[in-house]
């Protein structure tokens, strides 16, 4: 797997003292990233759709963040949320390293490549060391 680029991460995660949504960011260096554009015809004519394929080894650099599992994650008290990172579905990703200055509700107005996690898998128990990874599957 060679990796093409950084990524940001926007893990969502439900603050129970505030009763909200909350998404913290985790940048992630040196990933596999990959777009597929495609194209339907149907009764409206053509339409086109990207589609994301995310590959992040398991050596990649997450700035000293802990990935832990999604059920784990959303568990945690929002303090302890911040220096953990995870993938779960409705999670957005952002190809780059975002500015931290921007808002989470500005990414679209600031970023091409805004991704909503629509798959993603855990496969660090298989293959050697090089071969483990995560993959992020994204709309």
């Amino acid at each position: 797997m060679t990796a093409n680029t950084d990524i940001t991460i926007y893990n969502r995660h439900f603050n129970l003292a505030t009763g909200n949504d909350e998404y913290f960011r985790t940048v992630i260096r040196d990933v596999y990233f990959h777009t597929n554009q495609r194209v339907s015809l149907d009764s409206d004519g053509l339409t086109s759709a990207d589609e994301y394929q995310i590959r992040i080894p398991a050596s990649a650099d997450t700035n000293g963040k802990e990935y832990i599992a999604p059920f784990d994650y959303k568990n945690l008290p929002s303090a302890a949320a911040v220096g953990k990172w995870t993938i779960n579905n409705s999670d957005i990703v952002v190809k780059g390293v975002t500015d931290p200055a921007i808002s989470f509700g500005e990414l679209k107005k600031h970023y091409d490549n805004v991704i909503t996690v629509v798959s993603y898998s855990d496969n660090r128990s298989i293959g050697s060391d090089v071969l483990k990874h995560w993959r992020i599957g994204g709309k």
